[in-house]
């Protein structure tokens, strides 16, 4: 009786089957409202989204990334982490968005989580800025594989969308961790898309929707149901 099997999923003509067909395809420009801790809006548009993103995706490329890399985002700033996912998803990288210690200086749940990833998934590439870079070495590795976003920025966007295919992980997400270390779940391209067809068919939502996301982006509603 815990067990509920609903109509199956439309189908759609010309649905995306991964997830850079909804980045590419978005109306460049709708608009895009990032408020900060203070209140202050900051309107950008998926056109300048998928520019970013790009421009990131460059920068990893340039340092080796290749599809299937696992990358840990430690960003703060809601219009620091889309760009970033973006760039991984389009790359075909595999990126983790986890919470942001307070301090990288103090004992916390949050950096145990990050210790914790970066071994579980071998010591994967990290972005963050440039103000966390130094913290996160000290706590991690001297060497541990750092990549500042300002400086992924400053490189020339790459339009060259890696073809992954539906059933490839296309991100991982953290269980909260409540009783114990986070697991990390993949996810796949297919798994998302399908979820969130089968949500806008229930709810009937329509283009013409504006969303308001409250949520931080480490928690699964806020980047599968609210953005994708």
């Amino acid at each position: 009786d815990a067990l509920r099997h609903g109509d199956p999923v439309p189908d759609i003509d010309g649905a995306a089957r991964v997830l850079p067909d909804l980045l590419l395809a978005a109306p460049r420009d709708t608009a895009l409202i990032f408020i900060d801790a203070e209140g202050g809006e900051r309107v950008e548009s998926y056109g300048f989204l998928l520019d970013e993103a790009q421009r990131r995706l460059g920068g990893l490329r340039q340092r080796g990334l290749k599809p299937g890399a696992k990358v840990l985002l430690q960003l703060d700033r809601n219009d620091a982490i889309l760009p970033a996912f973006w760039a991984c998803v389009l790359g075909g990288f595999a990126p983790t968005i986890m919470a942001v210690p307070l301090a990288y200086e103090v004992e916390s749940r949050a950096l145990d989580h990050l210790r914790h990833l970066w071994a579980l998934f071998e010591q994967p590439w990290i972005i963050t800025t440039r103000a966390r870079s130094a913290g996160i070495r000290g706590v991690l590795a001297a060497d541990a594989a750092v990549a500042e976003i300002q400086t992924l920025r400053e490189h020339a966007p790459d339009g060259e969308i890696y073809q992954a295919g539906p059933d490839d992980v296309a991100f991982y997400t953290l269980s909260s961790g409540s009783t114990g270390l986070p697991k990390a779940v993949p996810l796949t391209h297919r798994n998302l898309l399908m979820r969130a067809r089968g949500v806008d068919a229930q709810s009937a939502h329509s283009a013409d929707y504006v969303v308001l996301n409250w949520l931080p982006f480490d928690h699964i509603g806020s980047i599968s149901d609210s953005h994708i």
